[in-house]
């Protein structure tokens, strides 16, 4: 049976697989600053994704079920400050960085899951953004681009993108959290269900091995039992002189008829007996099996110089063997034991 995931773990797989998206984003990054001719802004960016590309790879090298969260904040930090530095570069914060600030918020919700994670994470974007777009409208960080749009507005424009910007970043972070709380729920509903299928399966298992269990107890008191009714039907009982009573109970097959006729045959010649009785009254249906089994006892018996003599044989037997042509020449017939011992010893 598959072992199933726990919600911890899927997150782990999850932060794993995401490190290896910011690391192939990272080469690409690295890839566009290289085209762009090595020229003194592309070195920034070659080197920002060089770190980012360390970052993502060490992130999930590090990573463990355990601390998938709180390393989890410490990459979109990381990520943060490398996506503000390569934004500075091509133009300012103001007028980049929300679109990348975004994307990286988005990514690690997938990760985090949990409430509290999604609204550090987007606090933490949130100042980010507030505190290194003010920054930059004090000009103590200015843009490698003098003319950057936005940085020749007007102060109440640039506060409007500063604080539209902000609010975008909120927007997400609540689509984030919304999105991730119907996520994890149907995550639980669906482990539930996994759950409730592994317990099923289980107790489906478990049956099974009772069943098994019990038709091996079964099969042992079959073969228990029809050993004990073979012992009991198969062996003829002397009760005088010459004379066996041979007890016929319950059905007969191939396999056992010709145990009947083998012991049988060997307790005539052994004690030298001139009459044998079939009771027959255990016997209220007649079968294939059974009427060879009468012929080939009776025939048999009789070449080794005995006489058979059939006692208790019911109306629907007796109705039987005659449709199926049984041959009574030569067998005596008597309603019941006691009446076959009298026709035996009055002979």
């Amino acid at each position: 049976m598959h072992s199933i995931q726990t919600a911890a773990q899927i997150q782990f797989q999850r932060a794993r697989t995401y490190a290896l998206v910011v690391a192939g984003m990272s080469l690409f990054f690295g890839l566009i600053g290289i085209a762009d001719g090595l020229v003194a802004g592309s070195w920034t960016i070659i080197v920002l994704a060089l770190v980012l590309l360390v970052t993502a790879l060490s992130y999930r090298a590090a990573l463990r079920p355990a601390t998938v969260h709180s390393f989890t904040l410490v990459l979109l930090s990381v990520q943060l400050v490398l996506v503000a530095g390569a934004v500075h570069n091509v133009g300012g914060f103001l007028s980049h960085a929300v679109a990348f600030y975004t994307l990286v918020l988005v990514g690690s919700s997938f990760i985090l899951m949990r409430w509290r994670w999604i609204v550090a994470a987007t606090g933490l974007t949130l100042l980010t953004a507030i505190a290194l777009g003010i920054l930059e409208q004090m000009l103590i960080l200015t843009p490698n681009k003098p003319g950057a749009v936005l940085l020749q507005t007007s102060s109440t424009f640039q506060i409007f993108a500063l604080v539209s910007q902000a609010l975008v970043i909120i927007g997400v972070g609540a689509l984030c959290l919304l999105m991730m709380q119907l996520i994890q729920r149907r995550e639980r509903e669906l482990e539930t269900a996994r759950e409730a299928m592994a317990q099923r399966s289980l107790e489906l298992s478990t049956l099974a091995s009772t069943l098994e269990s019990t038709n091996i107890e079964l099969q042992s008191t079959q073969t228990s039992l029809r050993d004990t009714v073979d012992a009991l039907t198969v062996t003829a009982l002397p009760v005088g002189a010459g004379t066996l009573v041979l007890p016929l109970i319950g059905a007969f097959d191939a396999l056992r008829a010709k145990a009947v006729v083998e012991r049988l045959l060997e307790s005539v010649y052994r004690q030298r007996a001139h009459t044998v009785i079939l009771d027959l009254t255990g016997i209220s249906q007649a079968s294939p099996a059974l009427n060879q089994m009468l012929e080939r006892s009776i025939g048999s018996v009789r070449m080794l110089g005995a006489q058979v003599v059939l006692a208790g044989l019911q109306p629907d037997l007796a109705s039987m063997l005659v449709h199926q042509q049984f041959t009574f020449d030569a067998v005596t017939s008597a309603p019941t034991l006691a009446a076959a011992l009298h026709v035996v010893n009055k002979g």
